[in-house]
């Protein structure tokens, strides 16, 4: 188990120690893997909390703007998530961790996450969240809930998600749906979306 925040953890704790001093404005922007904050009108200044270089690499402070003119993947040549308070709360709810050991997980903490997904995917709030609903579509291949999308149907939402909302810039969602396919032995349609994967990355 790791002792520190990953770049996630602490830009999310920035948040909400922002909303704890009364600057409301200030909100989590994420990459694939990545996170930093935004802040003023329509999130329009960006600032890094964490960096993991050294010396002259240390980036905190600064704003993203040089790496998305660079057109760098660390930020997805711009097409990150800007995320709404409820998107945040999505952003918590897939943090969660279910392992106990390298072995085994928490039953009821997968469940927990995947209710409290299914509700925020119930209000809309997954709609510009591609890794949510492939973290979504995860879980219900575990433990497909009565009634509901299957997961197949999801992991399509993501890829159409990150398509309309981000330029199709993201390669998780791809991801995904190869990882869902492989676990299936479904060779050709594993290779297809390996194949979109790195379509993306060459874009």
């Amino acid at each position: 188990m790791g002792l520190y925040l990953d770049s996630a953890g602490v830009a999310f704790a920035v948040v909400g120690a922002c909303q704890a001093l009364g600057l409301p404005d200030v909100h989590l922007a994420l990459s694939e893997d990545h996170a930093w904050v935004a802040f003023g009108p329509g999130g329009a200044h960006t600032a890094e909390v964490t960096w993991h270089g050294k010396g002259n690499e240390d980036r905190r402070g600064q704003s993203v703007a040089a790496g998305v003119a660079e057109r760098s993947w660390l930020y997805l040549k711009g097409s990150y998530l800007r995320c709404t308070r409820h998107m945040e709360v999505a952003f918590m709810v897939c943090a969660i961790n279910p392992c106990i050991d390298l072995h085994s997980d928490s039953l009821e903490l997968l469940q927990l996450q995947q209710r409290l997904l299914w509700l925020l995917y119930d209000m809309g709030h997954l709609e510009r969240y591609p890794m949510a609903l492939g973290n979504l579509a995860d879980l219900e291949e575990l433990e497909p809930t009565p009634g509901r999308p299957d997961p197949l149907t999801l992991y399509h939402e993501g890829i159409r998600s990150a398509r309309t909302h981000y330029n199709n810039r993201h390669i998780y969602p791809y991801m995904y749906l190869a990882g869902f396919h492989c676990r299936n032995r479904n060779v050709k349609e594993a290779l297809e979306a390996w194949a979109d994967t790195a379509t993306v990355i060459q874009e």
